[in-house]
């Protein structure tokens, strides 16, 4: 390539040299756009990640479980933006007081649940049955009566069989090929929710319409 252009004519060397330009003028504010976002979102990243290391896991803290929640969001983002499609979230959160609980296992319990509503989006927008419809997540909470917390975790995804439900969270319990899952990221939901928080997790589905994952702990 260099051999050649070093033998262009000269008015050829200036033309894609002013080419170059107006491509830079047209599309500096973009790229600037394009990477003042990017810093941000790192920025948002390791703002996150330094607020968890800094918190004393081995202990039951108070803390705003909608950070948890926007910190999950962040980290997975890449799987939400595909690059042949991209999942919607609905955050519905409502007014709750700070949650005492072990924070960084709360968090991976809540990943684990999400992973597994990206997964099923997955599934079903590569079997071509979204149509107009796009792929969603939803994520509700709420204070419920008696000092409890609720999390909603729904999709629109291909759904869960009553039959798959009530074995979803067993240990080793999976759907997916051998090659891609152990069948082991609900089942460790389940134990630090239930048995770590002392909480309760159900799933309600039906297939073909989503299913949704509800969470109540203790505040």
């Amino acid at each position: 390539m260099h051999r050649n252009s070093s033998n262009l004519p000269d008015e050829v060397i200036d033309k894609i040299k002013e080419i170059e330009l107006d491509y830079i003028e047209e599309n500096l504010s973009k790229l600037l756009g394009r990477m003042r976002g990017g810093a941000n979102r790192i920025s948002k990243i390791v703002k996150s990640l330094q607020v968890f290391s800094s918190l004393d896991t081995a202990k039951v803290i108070s803390v705003d479980i909608h950070v948890i929640m926007d910190s999950i969001l962040l980290i997975i983002q890449p799987r939400l933006q595909n690059p042949l499609f991209q999942i919607q979230v609905i955050q519905d959160y409502g007014e709750l007081p700070l949650v005492n609980c072990f924070p960084n296992a709360l968090k991976q319990a809540i990943m684990n649940i999400i992973n597994h509503a990206i997964h099923a989006l997955e599934i079903k927008f590569y079997q071509n049955k979204y149509g107009v419809e796009q792929p969603t997540i939803s994520i509700r909470t709420e204070k419920l009566e008696n000092d409890w917390l609720g999390i909603y975790i729904s999709d629109n995804g291909l759904g869960i069989t009553e039959e798959n439900c009530s074995k979803i969270f067993d240990p080793f319990f999976t759907t997916k090929p051998v090659s891609q899952g152990k069948g082991l990221g609900l089942s460790i939901s389940y134990q630090i929710i239930v048995e770590q928080h002392e909480g309760r997790i159900k799933c309600i589905s039906s297939p073909e319409k989503g299913a949704e994952f509800v969470i109540e702990i203790p505040i």
